[in-house]
């Protein structure tokens, strides 16, 4: 019963993941094993899965490398993660609300159905990463963000080339001197949105009328 109040944006009890306190390691511990598993290419340590734990409290989590992290549905509300290194990571319905992205590396990495609600994303790399196969030819893995809510989002100098946002809540966001080169905005949401001095170069704008 919410009484007549608009309860948007609010944090309620169900929103709440499970404490980091209940796990048998420590985030240091965790961590390490994470990147050992990425110095070793996944031969040694454990990739590390923080999917619906609850890391508002966390201090200083940018000082811990999360590329290729998972963390599906994980909540993340008000954290600083500016200058964090994200990409490769697995991000879907996480809760970033009022997070600091600014100048954070999100190359590739996945944040379907993300909550970014007032999110700052100024300078922020949200592009894709390029690996060359054996053969000599060459794999690109963009970022995702299909579904994401972008709603008043500041994305002022982010490099969204090649960016997925095929049905994104874009409305209101702050959209200026942006690289959106080749991304896809197929049914995105762009109502209010505040575009100016954006590179779009072969982007798909199909955008939700």
């Amino acid at each position: 019963e919410t009484y007549g109040l608009n309860l948007e944006g609010a944090v309620r009890e169900g929103d709440m993941g499970e404490r980091l306190d209940s796990l048998d390691q420590s985030i240091e511990e965790l961590m390490s094993e994470h990147i050992a598993w990425i110095k070793s290419t996944g031969r040694q340590g454990k990739q590390l899965n923080l999917s619906g734990f609850d890391l508002r409290n966390v201090k200083n989590i940018k000082k811990f490398p999360m590329t290729a992290i998972i963390a599906v549905g994980t909540v993340f509300l008000g954290q600083d993660l500016s200058r964090a290194s994200l990409q490769s990571a697995v991000l879907d319905q996480a809760d970033f609300r009022d997070c600091n992205f600014s100048n954070a590396d999100l190359r590739a990495v996945r944040m379907k159905n993300a909550r970014l609600t007032r999110a700052n994303l100024r300078n922020a790399q949200l592009t894709a990463l390029r690996f060359k196969k054996s053969d000599g030819s060459e794999r690109i893995q963009k970022p995702d963000l299909s579904g994401a809510n972008l709603r008043y989002a500041d994305l002022t100098g982010a490099d969204l080339s090649d960016c997925i946002l095929i049905g994104a809540d874009l409305s209101f966001a702050k959209i200026k001197d942006c690289d959106l080169s080749r991304a896809d905005l197929t049914d995105a949401n762009m109502d209010s949105v505040i575009m100016e001095n954006v590179k779009l170069e072969g982007a798909i704008l199909n955008v939700k009328k």
